[in-house]
């Protein structure tokens, strides 16, 4: 069967920028670590963006301190502290409770919690300008380089787990009994020396009606396991007592 990643994600940008150079580019053949930055968006327009709209939305709070002194006394100190520790350059922390309806629908009325929200779903948006490896794996395909355009939905690429692989063979219908999930299995690279221990993981439901075959998932790991490898492998056959070996001489052809 042939060696396929575990894992293979196409990498695609969900906001627009120009894409920022950095010390590992995203390019065929560069292997990335866990966590690592794949892909990083130029994100200055959106957060100069963010800092309007908080700024908006403090003015629309310092509008309301009047009204909330005079009229909701026993919420006016909480969003008075709420006000002083307001910093447009920082994410917007939570807002105060409110359990009084009437003061819900004065806020309300005043747009606070629709300039709230907007602001926090932009704020949500911030770390997709960042596109980091979901797991240790290399570049298979980079459409992008340092300087590009990206927008929504744009494929960037393809990224696929090393490490661990899997094997898709198939098996005669007429062996298929003898192989069990968790069953190990020697793999080897055809015409090589080198070979591999996989570990049967799934078995197939259905047979191929043309060559009445199983197919059987097996994952392997080791030193200089490669993708789109062709491995064979061997399983061993039934056990028979007092079988003896002769040489082909001693026997004779029957007429």
């Amino acid at each position: 069967g042939r060696v396929v990643a575990m894992q293979s994600v196409g990498i695609q940008s969900e906001v627009q920028g120009i894409v920022l150079p950095q010390n590992k580019t995203f390019r065929e053949g560069v292997v990335f670590r866990k966590g690592e930055t794949l892909v990083r968006i130029d994100n200055s327009q959106t957060l100069e963006n963010l800092k309007a709209q908080r700024s908006q939305f403090e003015s629309n709070l310092v509008r309301l301190m009047a009204d909330l002194e005079s009229d909701y006394p026993e919420a006016y100190v909480a969003w008075n502290s709420y006000l002083q520790n307001f910093d447009e350059g920082e994410t917007l922390p939570e807002l105060p409770e409110v359990t009084d309806e009437r003061l819900r629908y004065f806020l309300s009325a005043r747009n606070v919690f629709n300039l709230y929200h907007n602001i926090k779903s932009a704020e949500q948006n911030l770390p997709k300008f960042r596109i980091r490896a979901p797991y240790t794996g290399v570049v298979m395909q980079a459409s992008v380089s340092p300087g590009a355009l990206v927008t929504p939905q744009l494929r960037l690429g393809m990224f696929n787990q090393i490490g661990t692989y899997e094997i898709k063979a198939t098996v005669s219908n007429r062996y298929i009994d003898r192989i069990k999930v968790g069953q190990k299995v020697k793999m080897h690279e055809i015409g090589q020396d080198k070979d591999w221990t996989a570990t049967v993981q799934r078995i197939g439901k259905s047979i191929d009606p043309t060559t009445q075959m199983v197919t059987v998932y097996l994952q392997a790991s080791g030193e200089g396991l490669r993708e789109n490898l062709y491995l064979e492998g061997q399983l061993g056959g039934d056990t028979f007592k007092n079988v003896y070996q002769l040489p082909r001489s001693v026997l004779t052809p029957q007429q």
